[in-house]
């Protein structure tokens, strides 16, 4: 089986992944901490960016639907956090600079938004899809493969027609693709079959094949 060196999309992924936060402050009561916006709401039921010392480098963190601080557990979208609440990939914090956080999408051109969500097979694998505008869309994959469990993060776009995403994973040492996903999206976004081609266009399968079905 080939072997997995994916490249990060970082300024489109982590775009995607979760809301920047430009302005608040951290607060803590007796039931843990949560994130005051600033605006008179506060973060809640998912993921955010957040640079809370101010030194230009956002972490993520998970809140849940009551606005408190996910820490030392895995979120509801299968990713671990840290004691400090920040998403870690293979131990190490995932950051995203400040260029990359003052990167936006216009919302209105979202149109495949209606995929947007966690897909989950049977087996625990998953793929969460987020519209990144146009006919973009950033792709976040938790999967096993030869390395155990690991998180690859992609980005491809949609065919118009057959409403399938095409996503590069396998690259030869010059940074050429070599082989790529095919993620056939159901007309509801319920479900999704992935599966592996290599550049000719030939079947060849790898850990990501299979059902998914959203959550």
């Amino acid at each position: 089986m080939k072997k997995l060196i994916g490249m990060m999309l970082a300024a489109v992924l982590s775009a995607a992944l979760c809301v920047p936060a430009f302005a608040g402050t951290w607060k803590k009561n007796s039931v843990g901490w949560w994130y005051d916006n600033g605006d008179g709401t506060w973060a809640a039921n998912g993921w955010k960016w957040i640079d809370g010392n101010h030194d230009g480098v956002a972490e993520c963190y998970y809140f849940d639907a009551s606005g408190y601080l996910l820490v030392n557990t895995m979120t509801p979208d299968g990713l671990p956090v840290n004691a400090d609440g920040q998403w870690t990939d293979g131990g190490r914090v995932v950051t995203m600079s400040a260029e990359e956080q003052g990167y936006t999408y216009d919302a209105s051109s979202r149109i495949y938004a209606w995929m947007n969500g966690l897909y989950k097979a049977e087996d625990g694998r998953t793929v969460n899809l987020d519209a990144a505008g146009g006919n973009q869309v950033a792709v976040q994959f938790y999967c096993y493969s030869e390395d155990g469990w690991n998180t690859s993060y992609l980005s491809g776009a949609v065919d118009e027609n057959t409403h399938a995403l095409y996503v590069n994973n396998y690259f030869d040492q010059s940074g050429n693709p070599t082989a790529y996903h095919r993620l056939n999206i159901d007309g509801d976004a319920t479900e999704i079959w992935v599966q592996t081609y290599d550049k000719n266009g030939s079947y060849v399968g790898s850990w990501y094949d299979g059902w998914y079905y959203k959550k």
